[in-house]
């Protein structure tokens, strides 16, 4: 796992950035690179210094945006001519959301603590969580390379960069993966302008597997069941937050039986929100995203 060593966000992206921009004409030796993202002339290097260059190295090599490459490291095609910052992105939905292969936990412990709830609000220390998730997904049984307080550290800095939620005033992780479903649309969608929720449903949990009723997120919460149709707060959330930018319209009449949001308390618009039930879903002319609201802000 890439996410419990030290590599962070920012470290990533300037890495892919680094190799993207000096790397064009000819492959970015390893040496060069490394000297270039920690030189050994600052005062403050130290030998894990270029440990953490290295592991960040091999985290985009895991993750499939560079390659090796006549002893030199280049973006590999399908991410040439991306932003690094979108290029991760890209990567992280289809090799980390996605799969479990690349960071066996990461998408799994993610669809556990959406699975929760609001019970997700309790302040447990790392350690607790990683007790728990193990006991209750793995119901106890040991796993190779087991879960643990580490690995959750790494988790908390990196679910806030995909979308997948924010940090409260007291630093408590909340989901809402707001951004993760925007990235979705176009594949949500495809053609179409508008899905009635059962429809949309199905294809979210396809497009987004670590979401309610996907694959991995039924994995992580055996005991959850689509009979009762109601979406996890996280989800809901996200929904009504991307209605009220303007990305999507929810249509909530009065007397609809259709999934239920009422755990998010969307507010009653007195236009297409008229209930906590949602029959269909519209995607509308997308808005920039710099347009969004603070997450966790109330209108």
């Amino acid at each position: 796992m890439f996410s419990d060593q030290p590599v962070t966000p920012k470290r990533l992206e300037i890495l892919v950035g680094a190799i993207a921009e000096y790397g064009r004409s000819n492959a970015l030796h390893r040496e060069s690179l490394l000297e270039m993202l920690q030189p050994e002339t600052l005062p403050d290097y130290k030998e894990n210094s270029r440990v953490a260059g290295e592991q960040t190295l091999r985290a985009a090599r895991d993750l499939g945006i560079v390659e090796e490459v006549n002893d030199g490291w280049v973006i590999t095609e399908s991410y040439r001519g991306r932003e690094s910052g979108e290029a991760i992105l890209v990567a992280l939905d289809n090799r980390v959301l996605a799969d479990t292969e690349v960071e066996p936990y990461f998408a799994l412990f993610y669809s556990f603590l959406l699975g929760l709830g609001p019970t997700a609000d309790s302040r447990r220390d790392d350690q607790e969580w990683a007790s728990s998730f193990n006991n209750e997904v793995f119901r106890g049984v040991p796993q190779s390379n087991p879960f643990n307080a580490t690995k959750v550290r790494g988790l908390w800095r990196w679910f806030p960069y995909v979308g997948l939620g924010w940090a409260d005033s007291n630093d408590v992780f909340q989901c809402e993966p707001y951004d993760r479903v925007r990235r979705a649309l176009p594949r949500i969608f495809g053609t179409d302008r508008r899905l009635d929720s059962d429809v949309l449903l199905t294809r979210l949990s396809t497009a987004c597997p670590e979401l309610d009723g996907g694959q991995i997120f039924r994995l992580a919460n055996p005991g959850i069941s689509d009979g009762g149709r109601a979406l996890t707060l996280g989800l809901a959330q996200a929904l009504v937050a991307l209605h009220e930018d303007n990305v999507v319209v929810l249509h909530c009449p009065a007397d609809s039986r259709g999934w239920d949001l009422s755990v998010a308390e969307p507010p009653n618009d007195g236009r297409t929100m008229r209930s906590a039930h949602l029959d269909a879903i519209e995607w509308t002319v997308d808005v920039p995203s710099g347009q969004r609201r603070v997450p966790g802000a109330k209108k």
